[in-house]
Order: C-alpha cells, then structure tokens, then sequence
C-alpha cells in the first residue's frame, strides 16, 4: 500500500491540468490491462472451443446437468 499512497501524496500537489493528464494515462494503462487479458482469453483454443460449444448448447436450450459436467466424448454437432 505504500505505492498507492506515495501516489496519492504525488497527485494531491499536481495542478488540475496535470490531474487531467495523469487520469488519462490511468485509464490507458486500465484500458491495456484488460485488452492483454482479452487477448489471452481469445488465444486459448481449448477455452474458446468450450465457449463456443456452451454458446451453441445455449442457443438451443440444452443444459447440461451439473454432475455431468465431467469431461464427455465429443458428438458431432
């Protein structure tokens, strides 16, 4: 916690304009985070087949009963 509060400290003495500029790199390093984890997300084949297979069981109603949810063989869709 003593970064957060160094900063704190650092943006309590800036003048408006500069808070202005350091609010937008803020949100710019916000924005990075979560791009960088979509990307990682979107990169998974193995997780992106799961949700597309989810999708389309959704899409048509199916649910899967939760003890069932144990790894199944493949059905061709």
């Amino acid at each position: 916690m003593k970064v957060r509060q160094a900063i704190k400290d650092v943006l309590s003495d800036l003048p408006e304009d500069r808070l202005e500029e350091a609010l937008s790199f803020l949100n710019y390093l916000r924005f990075r985070e979560e791009w960088e984890a979509t990307q990682e997300i979107l990169q998974d084949k193995k997780l992106m087949r799961s949700w597309r297979r989810g999708k389309r069981q959704a899409e048509r109603g199916q649910t899967i009963p939760v003890n069932d949810l144990k790894r199944r063989p493949r059905r061709r869709v």
